[in-house]
This record gives structure tokens, sequence and C-alpha cells, in this order.
């Protein structure tokens, strides 16, 4: 009947996620030692493959529910303000990196001999690699 085919999808689809959830949780302890941005960016590529694939799952059948269809674009929103965070976050990182880096190098310059505008000079190149 279509109630069991229905519940049969819906536990096929069970088992899909729950597989999934699985699979993120093995990578992530496999990866553990990896910078945070690289497993945040491995789970979000697999979220967003699961949501692919739940949408073509969705497009197969006859009848598409609302309520699912809110869900995907709750999950694409979600995806993508996760993306952006974790953008702005290595880029801050990489910023922060690059003013330490400027400042040690201006007082090496400076203990070297040379010029404080010199100095200034390195540490203002050193700085435009970061931005």
């Amino acid at each position: 009947t279509g109630l069991n085919r229905y519940a049969s999808r819906m536990e096929q689809f069970g088992a899909k996620i729950r597989a999934s959830r699985e699979m993120a949780e093995i990578w992530a302890a496999k990866l553990g030692s990896a910078p945070t941005s690289d497993v945040g960016k491995l789970l979000l590529e697999f979220v967003k493959t699961l949501a692919f694939e739940t949408s073509m799952s969705l497009s197969e059948g006859d009848v598409v529910e609302p309520k699912a269809l809110g869900q995907l674009a709750l999950v694409a929103h979600r995806l993508e303000s996760a993306a952006m965070v974790s953008h702005k976050r290595e880029k801050e990182i990489l910023q922060e990196f690059a003013r330490e880096a400027a400042e040690k190098a201006e007082i090496i310059a400076t203990k070297a001999g040379l010029s404080s505008e010199s100095a200034a000079v390195i540490r203002r190149e050193i700085m435009g690699i970061a931005s």
C-alpha cells in the first residue's frame, strides 16, 4: 500500500541520515588534530551533500511537502551562514598572524640598521598580504 511505501522510504531515509551522522563523527574523530577550519569545511561539505541528496530524493516523489521545502531552505541558509563565519574567522586569524609578523619584522629591521621608514615599509607590505 501507499502507507507501506512511504514508511519504507522514510526508514531508508532515516538509515541514510544515521549513516551520515556516524560518518561525520568518525571523520571528526580522525581529524581531531587537524585545524578546526578544515574539520568544519569537511562537515559543511558533508551536510551540503546530504541536503542535495535529500532534495533529489524529494524531487523523485510525487508530493513535496511544504515543511520539507522549508527545512531544506533553512539548512541551506544555515550552511551559508556557517561558511561565512568560517571564512571570516580564517581571515581574522590570517590578519592577526600578519600583524604579529609585521611587528617582529619591523623590530628586526630596525635592529639590523634599517631606517624606521624602511622598517615601516616592510611592515605595510606584510600587512598588505593579509588584506
